[in-house]
């Protein structure tokens, strides 16, 4: 186990559960998690370790929409940042000089509050308000309420002109005072031609999942086909659908053998969980995954694929930040008939640990995974 010889397999499977591991190793959510898939397919030849995720330049701690799309060709150094891979989510044409500016709306009562979850949703009919009064009130469209919020709002601005910026802002406050709402400027980041030139539209990847807005426009950038799946807003953990769409997902393109080189399996509710203190919610999201990699496994009972099991930055119970390093990883070579009936593996932090590996960096993973995936 650990040799990092690079896999002979042709394809690969992605297996991605946001925020999996935890700092603390014993009693971790990982460890307590039932997970027979993952564990039966440990052997000899995987690679197994911790490994500090990028971490983009300007931002405290990784984050989902840097870390996720450089494993798929986009670099952290020049990933523009949440606002603007939002924007490309919404159809927004993005071009070198391009200044994205993302103001975070919430109600006045709750100026202070830090932790998103914790925000009370500003209603859609609040929001359609709101959207049209800012119209009225700036004359010109430049700007994108964002959809995928789930608590408070966000306004995404993009100004050509830099000199609309001022104008837009300033008018805000009062607009938003009308609803008893509060805006505060959150980033703001310049479009570069760099980041434009890393547009891949070669990447032969499908990604199954819940996905939208910023995360959802850096995929596409990256030449994902991105699955159209989005739960209902507030539907947390809803497994059956998740299932539904798997099993609606894979009659077409998956009966006449796998269609693509690279297939990534992906869910939020894990950090989600995290954030709301819900460990039983966590290890339920980490469970149904290991359910889900076996059932996409099976569809396929004779192909060996290299399978990559990932957690994209570590999300404490209770924690409202994503601590900067030693998450966990995984790299199987495997198939469907060689997962193990009854492994003695536990694939969790105390397992990693125990594996007694240097800590990795994201680039170094990256080449562990190797050309051919």
């Amino acid at each position: 186990m650990n040799d990092l010889s690079l896999h002979g397999s042709n394809r690969t499977i992605y297996l991605i559960i946001d925020g999996m591991t935890e700092t603390v190793m014993q009693n971790s959510t990982l460890s307590l998690a039932r997970t027979p898939v993952i564990n039966g397919l440990v052997n000899e030849r995987s690679i197994i370790g911790f490994y500090d995720p990028v971490i983009r330049p300007g931002d405290a701690e990784p984050k989902t929409d840097v870390v996720v799309p450089c494993y798929f060709g986009l670099p952290a150094h020049y990933n523009p940042g949440r606002t603007a891979l939002e924007l490309l989510d919404n159809g927004v044409k993005l071009k070198a000089g391009m200044l994205c500016v993302e103001v975070k709306v919430r109600f006045d009562s709750q100026a202070d509050e830090d932790n998103w979850v914790k925000l009370k949703k500003v209603p859609d009919e609040t929001v359609l308000q709101l959207e049209a009064d800012l119209m009225s009130a700036i004359g010109h469209q430049n700007f994108v309420i964002s959809k995928a919020t789930e608590a408070g709002a966000r306004i995404l601005f993009y100004f050509k002109d830099l000199g609309q910026e001022d104008e837009a802002l300033s008018i805000l406050p009062a607009v938003c005072k009308k609803h008893g709402l509060i805006a505060v400027k959150s980033s703001a980041d310049m479009i570069s031609e760099e980041f434009l030139s890393f547009a891949d539209k070669s990447a032969d990847t499908f990604f199954l999942g819940w996905a939208k807005g910023s995360l959802r426009g850096a995929l596409r950038f990256c030449g994902l086909r991105v699955n159209e799946f989005s739960r209902k807003r507030d539907d947390f953990y809803n497994w059956s659908s998740y299932n539904a769409n798997f099993d609606e997902w894979r009659v077409p393109v998956l009966q006449n053998g796998p269609a693509y080189q690279r297939y990534v399996l992906y869910t939020k509710e894990s950090a989600f969980a995290a954030r709301r203190g819900n460990q039983d919610k966590k290890r339920e999201a980490i469970e149904f995954m290991d359910t889900i990699l076996g059932k996409f496994l099976a569809v396929f009972p004779e192909e060996v694929f290299s399978i990559v099991v990932l957690s994209d930055h570590s999300a404490d119970i209770g924690g409202n930040t994503n601590p900067s390093t030693h998450t966990s990883f995984a790299i199987l070579q495997a198939g469907y008939r060689d997962i193990i009936s009854n492994p003695l593996v536990n694939f969790s932090e105390t397992f990693i640990a125990g594996l007694g590996n240097k800590l990795f960096t994201q680039e170094e993973v990256i080449s562990f995974i190797g050309q051919d995936s």
